[in-house]
Formats: C-alpha cells, structure tokens, sequence
C-alpha cells in the first residue's frame, strides 16, 4: 500500500475517530443525576445564599447553568420523585402522598435510557416503597433510611456498611463507573442523597464545625400570619413548635445504629448542647426561645449540607481524574425546596416560595455556556422529558413536562411555561398543611386550601416575600379571576382532579 494511501486511512480515521466522540458529547453524553432530600435553594452560595457557602457546587453553576425559577409539582419526597421518573403529574403517576406505593411498571425515563442502549444505576434514597426497575444495578435505602451505618437494598438483597451515607452513596456510585461491564456504553448514574433531610445529622467530623458565631435569622422567622388562612395560621410545622420534639422522635432510630466510636463523638458535641438548651427552654420564651432554637436547627441543617458539597467536589474530581469531565453531563437538583425559617417553618409542602422552588443547576462542557444564569420557569415536570432530550431518546407522548434542552443551548424554547400549576395531596394537620393547589405565573401567586374553602393571592414582585394575603384587596380582583380561569384550564389540561 502507498504511503500516501495510508496516510489518507489514518486521517479518514482519527476524523471518523472524532466525529464519533462529538456524536457521544452532543447526542449520547454520560448524565450524573444528583439529587439531594430537602436541600434549599436557600442554603447553596451559586443562590446568594447570606448563610453558607457551597463552593463545590457552586463551581458547577460557574461551569454551566443556574436556573433561578424551577419549581415543583409536589412539594414532597414521594411525589416529587416520581413526578421526576415519570415526567407526569401526581394524579396520573399514582404518587400523591408519601403513603401510595410508586407503580414501577409504568414507563420511565430511567427505562427509556435503558432501551436505548445506556447503562444504568441508582444509588441512594428511592422512597417509593417498591422495587426499581430501569436499572441495571441499584443500591437503594429501604424507607427514610439512616445517616449512620446504613442498611442498602443491593439489587433486591439487604447489605450493610459502615460509615456515613452520603459518602457511602458517592463512593459506591463512583466504584460502580469504575467497574462497569459495558464500558463502552454511555451511562446514566442516579445519586440520591438521603441528605439533608431531618433530623439533620452529619458526618462525625463536622459536628462542631464551622458557624460558631450567629446566623442571620429570615425577616419572616417571627411571623403573625395575619390575613392568611387557617391553614397557615394554626399549622405546628414551626421551628417555635414542632420542630425539636420531631428531631428527638427521629434522632432514637439514628443513635442506635451508632457504632460505640460515633456515639461517644456524638455525646461529646451534644451533651452540652443538650444541656444548654434544656436550660434555655426554662429561661426564655416567645421570640427568644424561637430564635435560640433557629441557631440550633439552622446550624445542624448547613453541616450536613457541608457533607453533601464535600462529595459534589468528589463526584466533580472523579470525573476530571477518569477523562470523563468532558462527555459527563452532571445535574444537581433537590426533591423540592425546604423551609429555613421562613414564614417560622420548616420542612416543605406549603406552595410559598421556600418550598415550592427548587436548585437547578446543569453542567453540560462544550454545550452549555459556563457561568450562565437563566431566568425561565421550568419544573421537575420537566426533568424526564429535557433528559432524554439531550440523550437523543424519543419523548413518550404521555408525558406531560416541556424540555428545556434549547434554553441549555442557548435557544429559544418551542414552548415557553407561562404557568406552574401546583397540586398538594396530603391532608395531615398539623403535621403538614392541609391539600391546596395553586398556579404561578413568575409574578402573581394563586393558592386554593380547598378543604376549607379559602384561597391567598399573592405579587411577588412587589411582595418577594410573600407576607401580604392580597385576596380580598379591591385592586387585584380583575386579577384574581382571570387566574382562576386559568387553573380551570390547567386542571383540564393535565386532567387531574
């Protein structure tokens, strides 16, 4: 053969070689799911967060997008979840409440990736009450699961390891890209933190660490709730009331799966902890015992938060150490949001701001421009469908979201979300908030308590805080009804009741 024959061989090729490489960037890219319990958008520095600082995933907004306006459905685990696998409303998924058992039949994205010829795994908190299916390999906590010492459900057999769970779950997802069977194939790796949900325990080294002077407190903390519904005004889901007697029920299961080294470190950081704040409950009350008990719950709450970004940068180096930074599309994202004393709440369900909007953040290299902050409304409705987008997999008809992959690309969506329609199953006073739906449409709030017939209006631009129930004001009327043909027609819509 001629030298330049062969010459032209090689050059046809290494072009051929780096058409396919583009072809599995563009078309085919790896996708790291990572999704935290309770994480808000609050408690993340990318969000301008005045409380602490994650610069591990703050360096993945720097390197991709940050979606300032993502909301939920469902602001609770269960249904969130698996609005995300189904990329369908909770009415049609069948998960309305955090006590319906998920359908794991029915079609997901996971199962789609699958098809199409991905490898994938789950690692972490599933919560859905039955058996994944779409993966390849899963090893899931059974329930709530525990921080400490964690039991894991490996591929349908019980297993157990020593440590903490969140670094459990990301030293297993990582081992498992290491020894993949089908190495050649793209993959997708789900990583579910059972962090940072209550009762907020981190890693043994970090009990003590760092916030040891006072944190900014919300300006909401103190709230009267006056003009609101009952649903708000009566509801214990407060750090003033119910929060400290949850956080002893959940600590008992955590302490004894303890081993004897970690509890002796959890009693050398708490005991005094505990004493001090027997103490103060017999010495303040009102506004100063709330506020004693916000340092204490906000301060547990951002150290496991700490954990959480410590094994981003680990998920973030792997990649770098492996050659696979360049064609691994890495998401960060929570179930929903969570109250940080907000409105003096905590945990989420309610569909004010704290809870009802979400961390979105995207790192996709050479398609997504870094350091980009966008401003649309997307939704977890929306996950399933813009995942399988930038995979190149066809999107079932029967799901309901939008992809957002052309606002990831710089373009202009085929479709823009003009609203966000909110519907909260779970009637559970005062544990919760009774069921409401809503819509938001980026400005004007709507929420209906229809089990009590009353309804809360809200403008969020001049009222960002959402203190001013303008239901019955004179000037908003025209308002309030035109939105409430439109959740008329949103219900229609998505045919949910």
């Amino acid at each position: 053969m001629k030298k330049k024959t062969i010459l032209f061989l090689i050059t046809v090729l290494a072009m051929l070689s780096s058409c396919a490489k583009k072809d599995i960037i563009e078309n085919h890219p790896n996708i790291i799911f990572i999704m935290s319990d309770d994480h808000g958008w609050q408690a993340i520095s990318a969000y301008n967060s005045k409380i602490t600082k994650t610069p591990n995933i703050d360096r993945l907004a720097k390197e991709g997008m940050l979606f300032r306006n993502c909301y939920v459905t469902n602001s609770l685990c269960a249904p969130s979840r698996a609005v995300i696998l189904t990329g369908r409303y909770s009415y049609h998924n069948g998960v309305m409440d955090n006590h319906d058992i998920f359908d794991s039949s029915q079609v997901t994205y996971p199962k789609l990736f699958q098809k199409n010829g991905y490898e994938t795994a789950l690692f972490g908190k599933w919560h859905l009450k039955s058996t994944p299916s779409g993966f390849d390999y899963y090893e899931i906590l059974p329930g709530q699961g525990v921080y400490y010492n964690p039991v894991f459900i490996r591929n349908g057999k019980k297993v157990k390891y020593e440590g903490y769970s969140t670094n459990i779950i990301t030293k297993n997802a990582l081992k498992w890209i290491q020894n993949r069977k089908q190495p050649n194939k793209p993959f997708l790796l789900l990583i579910h933190y059972k962090a940072p949900h209550s009762p907020h325990l981190t890693d043994v080294p970090f009990f003590n660490w760092g916030y040891k002077d006072i944190v900014a407190a919300p300006v909401t903390l103190f709230a009267d709730h006056a003009g609101k519904s009952s649903a708000v005004k009566n509801n214990d889901l407060t750090i003033a009331g119910m929060y400290h007697a949850l956080r002893l029920h959940l600590i008992n299961p955590e302490k004894k799966q303890m081993n004897e080294e970690q509890r002796a470190a959890w009693h050398r950081a708490y005991d005094s902890v505990n004493k001090r704040f027997r103490i103060k409950i017999a010495n303040l009350s009102g506004n100063e015992l709330t506020y004693w008990k916000y340092q204490r719950f906000i301060k547990e709450y951002l150290r496991t938060v700490h954990v959480i970004d410590i094994n981003v940068g680990r998920i973030q180096q792997f990649l770098k150490d492996n050659n696979l930074e360049k064609n691994t599309v890495v998401v960060y994202t929570s179930d929903q949001g969570y109250f940080l004393g907000e409105h003096g709440f905590f945990d989420k369900r309610l569909m004010y701001q704290a809870a009802f909007k979400t961390p979105l953040i995207i790192r996709w290299p050479n398609m997504i421009k870094p350091d980009v902050v966008d401003n649309h409304m997307v939704s977890n409705l929306d996950f399933a469908e813009t995942l399988l987008n930038i995979a190149g997999i066809s999107i079932p008809k029967k799901m309901q979201g939008i992809s957002f992959k052309p606002i990831l690309l710089g373009k202009k969506p085929k479709q823009d979300r003009k609203y966000i329609y909110y519907h909260y199953y779970e009637d559970s006073p005062p544990w919760g908030f009774p069921k409401h739906e809503g819509l938001f449409d980026g400005r004007f709030k709507l929420i209906h308590f229809y089990t009590t017939d009353e309804w809360e209006f809200y403008d969020l631009k001049k009222d960002p805080l959402e203190i001013d129930n303008l239901y019955s004001n004179d000037n908003y009327q025209s308002k309030i009804l035109s939105l409430k043909q439109e959740l008329i027609k949103l219900k229609k819509k998505y045919k949910v009741k």
